[in-house]
């Protein structure tokens, strides 16, 4: 952090240091395992891992129209998690399985805000 700070100050965007005062933060929270995963320019922090999760268990997860879908995980990588909506209205449940990024699971009694 003070390598950081000292080399750039409090420039910001094109210089992807941003994310270490996240990173910086979980620690000082006690969060004993933080991953980092890149994807092209992105840099994405997960504090839990695919086998936190259970597979066939329930989840909600964005929807991307202002709430959540109900989905049931079907497969789960180190970033990513493989759902089929499951107890949705209309016709969602009929949509074919799809990717979302790992922290995207919601825990149904988790009240985070999608």
């Amino acid at each position: 952090m003070a390598a950081r700070q000292a080399a750039f100050r409090d420039l910001t965007g094109q210089f992807y240091t941003d994310i270490l005062d996240d990173v910086q933060m979980l620690i000082d929270r006690g969060h004993d395992t933080i991953r980092l995963a890149t994807d092209g320019h992105t840099i994405r922090v997960f504090l839990r891992r695919a086998a936190d999760y259970l597979i066939g268990g329930t989840y909600d997860v964005p929807s991307g129209l202002g709430g959540t879908f109900r989905v049931i995980l079907r497969d789960a990588s180190d970033t990513h998690a493989l759902v089929q909506n499951h107890g949705n209205c209309e016709d969602f449940d009929e949509m074919r399985p799809y990717r979302v990024l790992l922290d995207a699971l919601i825990e149904i009694d988790d009240r985070r805000a999608a």
